[in-house]
């Protein structure tokens, strides 16, 4: 199981929100569940984040990075691709270093 979570979005970028959705239903098919999650709910002008679960993905078998980092790239984003079975995920920062980055979750 994976979620994909693009990043940092501000609070006007509503658009911006449907053009995720739209792009990942497109590329990787409909996920299980879309949420889209505020930094800080008390606060109505904080950043958001829009996941996606797909629970037929492993990190391994997922081969869309190329299309998510450019898709990040592009509408400077941060994105990050989660496997919740082996506790790693990837991440993108369009602003740091070209390429992906491989960390553990921490529980």
């Amino acid at each position: 199981m994976i979620t994909i979570d693009f990043n940092s979005l501000n609070p006007d970028q509503d658009e911006l929100k449907e053009t995720c959705i739209n792009y990942i239903s497109n590329i990787v098919g409909i996920p299980e569940k879309i949420t889209v999650k505020k930094d800080d709910e008390k606060d109505p002008e904080s950043s958001f984040s829009v996941l996606f679960l797909y629970k037929n993905f492993t990190l391994k078998e997922f081969s869309f990075f190329d299309e998510l980092m450019d898709f990040a790239r592009e509408n400077e984003l941060y994105v990050t691709v989660s496997d919740h079975i082996k506790k790693i995920r990837k991440g993108f920062w369009y602003d740091e270093e070209d390429e992906w980055i491989t960390q553990k979750i921490e529980n």
